[in-house]
């Protein structure tokens, strides 16, 4: 009983819609889009037919219907329809696009590299049209690089890799890189450019993993032994951080980002930690009411030692601005060195403002000004004054600066989304 209902709905649902079709013009965001919104998938297919069937000659609602079959994954029956827009609009781009995604799921990488190369040469104003091509290029190549050579897979998939990562499609160019690396393990490049972009989508534990191989094929890397020690710092491995950077000097002294990376750790974690390690002797020492004279020279010692990597931290920063007097980084950091741990503001504004002008918008230095001038103002502290200060300022101001690119992002995004279903 119950679907002899549905059936009598669907067909009064469909006379309904034919009726009044012509007077009714197809748009997907408003009549279609809320189907599927709501799951009504039946009432948008017979939408489509019956305006199909009233409008045959309609390339905007054959392309359009094919695109819904392929949500559907129809791809076979959607096909059909890309093949009747195509015959009525031979150069319909969106019609194209969607062509190329059909094929690829049906694995007719061929035709669907020859869709895509038809797509872009008649239209190679739209990003989209530019990814598809690539896409089914690099789909195509993945399909048969099996049988090349490693100098040939190596340079293929830096290429591919490249590509897809500038297009923003960061799954596709991970997995380039792997396949390479599957036939070529020991390739420099292919898996230093990998981790650069595991790096560059925070997936530090898979960037450890992959620069750990490097220099285990690799040795001699300097700059990878300072990459590993950047990631292990990420991922709070602070000990083996240290001993990567350590390494890199050991290859090159006057490496610049090694110098750089150490002095900042040493700031930004072992002198924290030290100071940590002070306070916890101290509180035992009162809680065994160890005499003055042993407080005293527990105190001194761990002084010392607070001391000492704070003139680590000085000496390895100099090194670095010294080896490369661009590098904006060391210059910076040698500002809150001043700032922080010195309480010296002019010269810490003096390496804030060098370092502004060796990077531009320069987060961090821009913070440390701002920390300054709140200082002599009396807004902050001096006793307030830290690193995790300037650290959540930073965030702060990065978070604000995320969420107003967000924001115009998708109000692009929105607009490329009207323009591609206005373009029909």
């Amino acid at each position: 009983m119950n679907q002899i209902k549905i059936v009598f709905s669907n067909l009064t649902l469909y006379f309904c819609f034919c009726k009044n079709k012509k007077e009714m013009p197809l748009d997907w965001s408003s009549v279609i889009q809320p189907f599927i919104t709501k799951g009504l998938y039946e009432e948008a297919d017979l939408h489509f037919k019956c305006y199909i069937e009233q409008n045959p000659k309609d390339s905007t609602s054959l392309a359009l219907y094919g695109y819904f079959l392929h949500i559907l994954e129809e791809h076979t029956s959607a096909v059909k329809y890309f093949e009747q827009c195509l015959e009525q609009d031979h150069n319909n781009v969106l019609c194209l696009n969607y062509y190329v995604d059909v094929l690829a799921s049906l694995q007719q990488w061929d035709k669907a590299l020859m869709m895509a190369e038809r797509a872009y040469s008649c239209n190679n104003n739209h990003p989209w049209t530019l990814a598809s091509y690539c896409k089914e290029i690099v789909e195509k190549g993945l399909h048969v690089i099996h049988e090349a050579s490693g100098q040939e897979v190596k340079d293929t998939c830096m290429t591919f890799g490249n590509c897809c990562w500038e297009l923003g499609m960061t799954e596709l160019a991970e997995k380039v890189f792997l396949v390479g690396l599957t036939k070529i393990p020991q390739s420099y490049h292919l898996r230093d450019a990998l981790c650069e972009l595991y790096i560059e989508l925070k997936e530090m534990h898979k960037a450890a993993y992959h620069l750990k191989k490097l220099v285990h094929f690799h040795p001699d890397s300097y700059s990878s032994h300072t990459d590993l020690g950047f990631v292990l710092r990420e991922i709070n491995h602070i000990y083996e951080a240290k001993q990567q950077y350590k390494k890199a000097l050991s290859l090159k002294s006057d490496y610049a980002g090694a110098h750089n990376n150490l002095g900042f750790l040493l700031l930004h974690d072992f002198y924290p930690l030290a100071m940590i390690n002070k306070t916890i002797q101290i509180t035992q020492c009162i809680n065994e009411h160890e005499c003055d004279n042993k407080y005293q020279e527990s105190n001194d010692k761990d002084n010392n030692i607070g001391e000492k990597i704070l003139e680590d931290a000085f000496f390895h920063l100099c090194q670095a601005i010294e080896s490369d007097p661009t590098f904006a980084n060391p210059v910076r950091h040698l500002g809150d060195y001043y700032r922080v741990y010195r309480k010296n503001f002019d010269k810490a504004l003096e390496c804030y403002q060098l370092a502004l002008k060796l990077k531009d918008q320069y987060t961090e230095a821009i913070i440390g000004i701002d920390i300054i001038h709140k200082i002599k103002n009396t807004e902050i502290s001096i006793d307030m004054d830290s690193l995790e200060l300037q650290k959540n300022l930073t965030e702060k101001f990065e978070n604000q600066k995320q969420q107003e690119q967000s924001v115009a992002s998708q109000k692009k995004l929105s607009q490329n989304d009207v323009e591609m279903k206005d373009s029909f």
